[in-house]
């Protein structure tokens, strides 16, 4: 599926004569917010040649946000319009907070749309959880946002590497409630996850390499 629609910027569908008549007259008519301007624009003479799009172009170049995110192909979107996308997915039943940071929440609102996500049931048909493994150390991160998740991490092992820096191994599981599903037990170094039969064959390499370069 696509990705969160962007405004429509100069160059694009709206042009360079659009925009200056349409500034011309909203300096005529002396408004002095978006609100007032988006009114005023959807009975404007020439509204037919702008898409809804465009209408927020002109919009965020008249009233240009601090807050709006520039996307990775260097759009802007607002920031309200962000949070309105958001609630309105949140109201249909998405797992995704509209008060959260307008990056995160454009982040999160691609992931649905591409994904092609599921809503998430109300919190009181979430399943209940199962006991902790006995490696688990309860602290079940992600469950103290709100979120539907429980992880279940082991202690964190670190290996010191070069540089002063280190490595982190540990196992990790995770159960959602709002499915009942839960993920692989698997064996996680830094950002890898690995089954535990793939984690015993890479640690035997990684035993017989370092015993080539000690040779």
């Amino acid at each position: 599926m696509n990705s969160m629609p962007e405004p429509t910027q100069t160059g694009d569908q709206i042009n360079d004569s659009i925009r200056t008549a349409a500034a011309e007259a909203l300096t005529a008519w002396g408004v002095a917010s978006p609100e007032d301007t988006a009114r005023l624009l959807q009975s404007w003479g020439r509204r037919k040649e702008m898409t809804d799009a465009d209408v927020v172009a002109v919009l965020d170049a008249l009233f240009p946000d601090p807050h709006a995110v520039t996307t990775k192909s260097g759009g802007r979107i607002p920031e309200a319009s962000i949070r309105e996308f958001a609630r309105r997915a949140a109201d249909a039943g998405f797992a995704i907070n509209p008060d959260g940071d307008p990056s995160y929440l454009v982040e999160r609102i691609n992931v649905l749309l591409a994904e092609g996500v599921e809503p998430t049931p109300p919190e009181s048909e979430w399943a209940e959880p199962p006991a902790c493994p006995a490696w688990c150390t309860g602290e079940h991160r992600s469950e103290q946002f709100g979120e539907p998740y429980r992880d279940h991490e082991s202690p964190e092992m670190f290996v010191p590497r070069q540089e002063d820096r280190v490595a982190c191994v540990n196992v990790v599981s995770t159960f959602n409630r709002a499915t009942g599903l839960s993920t692989p037990v698997v064996i996680r170094v830094e950002d890898l996850e690995f089954n535990s039969r793939y984690a015993r064959q890479l640690a035997q390499l990684i035993i017989r390499a370092a015993d080539l370069a000690d040779s």
